[in-house]
């Protein structure tokens, strides 16, 4: 069988194994979009980390068989093209999820604290220079006492909410599909009520039909005021200008993401040095502990499916 990694430099830069056997493997650190054809042309199966995979390219390699995610997401997979092809789509969720939800403390953390910039005034001499203006200036704030809104109460959105409450935060949650056992820590409401009672919104589901650009201005506008928004699920969750526009009336306070809707991001994107955003490029994911569970998991998936028992489909 014929393996070929489409984008596999951030999975194993330091030389963590994916292990498939005997089977022919080719790996490619990067792939970009006009490269994709010419190199899946021939296999039978393709693993991808962010490059896309259309119907037309799955029409163009009438071998493939298999389509791995190097991830929990699969937007970037035409679930629809690949079942009506009769190919399987597998994902690897679970992986990340203390990494994805300690990420999305870390940006939260820098927002209500302002480390990297006190961290600055001491490298710059500051401190020693007596800079008592200069650090009363940076506003701070406690999380405790104030309320955390998770939307998308997944295993992601549920850590997240346990170390928001170990903090002495107020849980609320959002789940399209309530779970049978919920957990005492999270007081689950609809999505009005947790646009307007979160101090904090941090965003934990997937990218799909329903919530593509969820997060416009009439959404936004719903939420409390001087709120802040997180998002370390997918870009194209929200719309960018709308944020960036309720960011510079003062409707947000501050806005922390790993993910965009175009990554890297576009010369002009809003979000990019904005004076009140906080973002880090897409990598909660990356911690070592991390990958090497991720592409555990893909290589079960991918001699799963060989075995005749497939696992993680992610199509019908």
């Amino acid at each position: 069988m014929r393996v070929v990694i489409l984008d596999g430099f951030l999975s194993n830069f330091d030389g963590i194994d994916l292990s498939i056997g005997d089977h022919e493997r080719v790996w490619y650190p990067a792939t970009a979009p006009e490269q994709i054809a010419e190199r899946i042309a021939g296999a039978d199966a393709v693993l991808t980390s962010r490059a896309t995979l259309t119907g037309e390219l799955m029409a163009g390699c009438p071998t493939l068989r298999y389509i791995g995610t190097l991830g929990t997401g699969y937007n970037m997979v035409d679930l629809a093209a690949a079942s009506q092809r009769g190919i399987v789509v597998c994902n690897a969720p679970g992986y990340s999820t203390n990494a994805v939800a300690q990420g999305t403390f870390a940006l939260l953390l820098e927002i209500a604290g302002k480390i990297s910039v006190y961290d600055r005034i001491v490298r710059e001499g500051g401190w020693r220079k007596g800079a008592g203006r200069a650090l009363v200036s940076v506003p701070t704030h406690e999380l405790a006492g104030k309320t955390m809104g998770i939307f998308g109460l997944g295993e992601i959105g549920g850590a997240v909410g346990k170390i928001a409450a170990a903090f002495g935060m107020e849980v609320l949650g959002y789940r399209r599909n309530p779970p049978a056992e919920r957990d005492g820590s999270v007081r689950l409401v609809d999505v009005d009520t947790l646009l307007r009672e979160s101090d904090v919104l941090s965003i934990h589901c997937p990218l799909n039909a329903e919530t593509a650009r969820f997060f416009d201005a009439g959404t936004i506008g719903a939420m409390k005021d001087g709120a802040v928004l997180l998002n370390t699920a997918r870009g194209g969750i929200l719309d960018e200008a709308a944020v960036a526009a309720a960011l510079d009336s003062g409707k947000l306070s501050a806005f922390g993401a790993d993910v965009l809707t175009n990554e890297p991001p576009e010369e002009g994107n809003p979000m990019v040095g904005h004076p009140k955003t906080v973002i880090t490029p897409h990598i909660t994911w990356l911690p070592r502990e991390t990958r090497e569970r991720m592409l555990a998991v893909v290589s079960e998936n991918l001699l799963a499916f060989l075995a005749g028992k497939p696992r993680n489909v992610v199509n019908p």
